[in-house]
């Protein structure tokens, strides 16, 4: 009867076998060595050079190099995110890098908006000395000789400078969380806090294994920040089919790294990503259980902050007046949400037959403030597209603008000039009446914009000068500008004739001074031999 028995225990075995849960990790384990997860960043970041870059923000305790990874727009807003704060708690570590690679190399456009609208931060490791849950600290030496003996070093999501005291043990041989002898006392909190000040967080994180919840504590000026991330966080989890989700259980306390983030003004966040018995020992099992499982939160904390990107360029050009030593200056400036990019290269064209093709005028890259300039040499005679390019890059997207501009000589000597956002055609000038006239077309109800450019050897006195259009005179703007009056008015587009009546009294060219000089005289001669025959 007990062969019958441990027979069929074994069968119904076979047949429905126990699941076998997972080994989990222990603390004090890590998945790759702290030397190794640096590497991983730098080679990943080197690979992508143009939309990553890394710093040293400070030292730990035995003198090894706390690395901050910097990816995306500068100017877009800034999630910081950390990792093993405590020695093998390194949540973060690998998740970060799951997403920053996401966001560098999958294409996909939320990761393209994540580069190109975020400044995405990571300190890897903050506790880069041991894989103990606390610093390497043994000991406080004072100047008066005192000594505080610690032998399982300083918990340092318990060392913050804001609000510390409030959390954590004053107990030097408390294992688990002491805060240490002072606010800041540890050159790791010093580090982050480097950070924190000089990259203004609009977003700080801290992580942790341990637990699995949230905690979160916003800053006046950035009220409502939770609500949003939740808001984005749940969507984004419906969107991805993820059934699994952190909750906040509360607030921050003082002497947290979140809580640093915070009294900078950041919205302070800590999470603590799984349970010590839910962190599976194989690297491959948590990347699968676990990176879905935070995906949304990361992106949502990036979109919560996330910045829409208005990139502009514009164009404007100046022409000489002289025949010949004709020439154009080209310029303008380049703006990222109405700063200057600075270092971006710009490609200046024209085309004479409408934009079908494109001949490269120069290839500039802008001042510091964005600004560039070009000088080009083009026919006397002719109807030109002239466009300045930024090509963009996956941070921000491509940049261009065109003016029109159209030149005519004037007996050799001198050249008109019509730079307008509007399609300029038939430019012409009229050496009976002296008149500059020219068509100028745009899209109907938007606005127009001629800047006509007149030799000052040829006006002298502007007080006569009239525009204008359709028949009817309409005002202008005149500015002075070296051996040109620049002639600029607006106008709703349609199909407008304009024309520049100049008022001007010219000799003609055959009526040279000595021709002119002996015409007086030849006048006077005849007066005095009128009255000469008269006194007789």
């Amino acid at each position: 009867m007990r062969r019958m028995l441990v027979l069929v225990l074994v069968l119904s075995m076979l047949m429905f076998p126990v699941p076998v849960q997972a080994e989990s990790r222990s603390p004090g384990t890590v998945y790759h060595p702290k030397s190794t997860v640096i590497e991983m960043y730098k080679d990943l970041c080197d690979s992508h050079e143009a939309f990553a870059s890394y710093e040293v923000i400070g030292k730990s305790l035995e003198g090894r190099d706390i690395w901050l990874f910097k990816v995306g727009n500068p100017n877009g807003g800034r999630v910081m995110i950390d990792g093993s704060t405590h020695g093998s708690e390194d949540a973060g570590t690998e998740l970060s890098y799951l997403f920053l690679k996401w966001v560098l190399e999958s294409g996909e456009e939320d990761a393209q908006k994540v580069l190109s609208g975020n400044y995405f931060l990571i300190i890897p490791i903050i506790n880069m000395d041991t894989t103990a849950r606390q610093n390497m600290r043994r000991q406080y030496v004072f100047s008066n000789g005192t000594v505080i003996n610690c032998p399982y070093g300083v918990d340092l999501n318990r060392n913050g400078v804001t609000g510390w005291g409030q959390s954590g043990s004053g107990d030097p041989y408390d294992d688990y969380q002491y805060r240490g002898a002072w606010a800041g006392s540890e050159p790791e909190t010093q580090a982050y806090r480097n950070a924190m000040n000089k990259y203004r967080p609009d977003i700080y994180v801290n992580t942790h294994f341990g637990g699995e919840y949230m905690l979160n504590r916003d800053p006046p000026e950035k009220s409502g920040m939770r609500e949003k991330v939740l808001t984005l966080y749940d969507q984004i989890r419906a969107e991805k089919g993820i059934k699994y989700r952190y909750n906040i259980t509360g607030g921050l306390r003082g002497g947290f790294v979140a809580n640093d983030g915070w009294g900078f003004g950041a919205s302070g966040w800590l999470v603590e990503f799984a349970s010590w018995e839910n962190v599976p020992a194989e690297y491959d099992t948590f990347v699968s259980d676990w990176y879905p499982r935070a995906f949304p939160l990361y992106l949502a904390w990036c979109q919560a902050v996330q910045i829409a990107v208005h990139m502009r360029i514009s164009i404007s050009s100046t022409s000489c007046t002289s025949y010949d030593e004709f020439e154009v200056e080209i310029k303008g400036n380049l703006t990222c949400n109405e700063a200057g990019v600075p270092g971006a290269p710009v490609l200046l064209s024209y085309s004479v037959n409408g934009g079908e093709s494109w001949n490269n005028i120069s290839l500039v890259n802008t001042a510091y403030d964005g600004g560039y300039s070009a000088v080009w040499t083009p026919s006397t005679t002719g109807n030109y597209l002239v466009k300045a390019t930024w090509v963009g890059n996956a941070t921000n997207p491509e940049a261009t603008t065109m003016i029109n501009l159209a030149v005519i000589p004037f007996e050799e000597q001198n050249v008109f000039s019509v730079e307008s956002n509007s399609t300029i055609s038939a430019l012409a000038f009229n050496t009976t009446n002296w008149t500059l006239s020219f068509t100028a077309t745009g899209p109907n109800g938007t606005r127009g914009h001629s800047q006509v450019t007149v030799a000052k050897s040829l006006v002298t006195d502007t007080a006569n000068i009239r525009v204008y259009l359709d028949g009817n005179q309409t005002e202008y703007l005149i500015t002075s500008v070296d051996d040109s009056w620049l002639l600029a008015f607006d106008y709703i587009h349609s199909i407008h004739q304009v024309m520049v009546d100049l008022e001007i009294n010219i000799i003609p060219e055959s009526q040279s001074p000595t021709m002119a000089l002996l015409f007086m005289i030849a006048i006077l001669l005849a007066v005095l031999a009128y009255m000469k025959k008269h006194s007789m």
